[in-house]
C-alpha cells in the first residue's frame, strides 16, 4: 500500500504534535512533582518548627530529647532544601514560590545558606541542652532566617 507525499507528511506532522505534547507534558509533569516536592519537605519542616516554637513560647514542657530530635530533623530537611528550587521548577502549580526566587538567584541562595546555618547552630545547641533557655537564642536565630527569605521570596 502506497502513501501519497500528503499522508506521509500528515502523519509526521500528527506524530511530531503528539510527541510534542507529551513532552510538554513530562516537563509540566516535572515541575509539578519538584513543586510537590519542596512543600513536602517545608511540611516537614513545620511540623517540626512548630513545636519547638510551642516550647520556646511556654505553651509546652521542655523535654530535651525531644527537642533535640525536632531541632536535628529540621537541619536536615533544610539542607535539601536547594533540590526543590531546580530551573524548571518555578513553572509547577501550585507554588507559593515567587519569582524572584530565579531572577535573585544569589540572594535567595545566600538567603537560604544563612537559615540552613542558623537551623545547623539550632541543633548543635539543641543536643546539649538542658533547659529551654539554652536553646532560645539559637531558635529565635532559625525562626528569623525562615522569616527573612519568607518576606522576600514567599507569596503569602
Amino acid at each position: 500500500m502506497t502513501k501519497s507525499p500528503a499522508t506521509v507528511i500528515a502523519l509526521c506532522l500528527s506524530a511530531g504534535l503528539l510527541a510534542g505534547t507529551a513532552v510538554a507534558q513530562n516537563a509540566q509533569s516535572r515541575a509539578d512533582q519538584l513543586v510537590r516536592y519542596r512543600q513536602s519537605m517545608y511540611n516537614v519542616l513545620g511540623a517540626n518548627f512548630g513545636p519547638m516554637a510551642n516550647v520556646v513560647q511556654g505553651k509546652a514542657p521542655y523535654d530535651a530529647r525531644e527537642f533535640a530530635m525536632r531541632a536535628e530533623r529540621v537541619a536536615f530537611i533544610a539542607a535539601m532544601l536547594p533540590e526543590g528550587f531546580v530551573a524548571g521548577s518555578e513553572s509547577g502549580k501550585p507554588t507559593a514560590a515567587r519569582p524572584e526566587i530565579w531572577r535573585d538567584r544569589a540572594e535567595f541562595d545566600r538567603l537560604l545558606k544563612d537559615m540552613q546555618s542558623k537551623v545547623g547552630a539550632l541543633s548543635d545547641t539543641a543536643q546539649g541542652a538542658k533547659s529551654v533557655a539554652d536553646v532560645k537564642t539559637a531558635f529565635v536565630a532559625a525562626g528569623q532566617a525562615c522569616k527573612n527569605c519568607h518576606d522576600k521570596f514567599k507569596r503569602d
